[in-house]
């Protein structure tokens, strides 16, 4: 659609311009120009937000990476019979991906906590864990 409208934005003018200025080239140049500025940022709009989907391929280095998340938490816990309050106080773990970084929640006073990555609005996906069932859950 952003493209579309980039195009449109671009041709449109440029048109008009030859039409209602034929003789005012130095007019018709700087519309040209302001209309090029304008679809760049259309196209440029468009690939920021366009959604980053769930490459299956991406799943089990997900759970890899979730996966040392969850051994450093259980660490933690029987070290100091909670959970943390916040995923910053492990050391050494990796918590960023493609779709963004790891989320984590503790509940009960830090007798429970989950993770979870992706946001099923942007990425139509969260791969999710809780100390809880203790296993994966893929809500795409």
């Amino acid at each position: 659609m952003f493209l579309t409208v980039g195009v449109l934005c671009l041709i449109l003018p440029v048109l008009g311009a030859g039409v209602f200025f034929p003789t005012k080239r130095k007019w018709a140049i700087r519309l040209v120009v302001g209309d090029i500025v304008l679809a760049v940022c259309c196209v440029s709009a468009f690939l920021a937000i366009r959604p980053l989907h769930l490459d299956a391929r991406d799943i089990p280095a997900l759970k890899s990476q979730g996966a040392a998340i969850i051994e450093a938490l259980d660490a933690y816990e029987r070290n100091h019979g909670r959970y943390p309050e916040a995923l910053s106080v492990l050391t050494g773990i990796l918590i960023e991906t493609r779709y963004g970084a790891w989320h984590y929640r503790v509940e009960e006073g830090g007798r429970k906590c989950a993770i979870w990555v992706g946001d099923y609005g942007r990425n139509l996906f969260e791969l999710s864990w809780d100390s809880d069932k203790k296993s994966w859950y893929l809500d795409a």
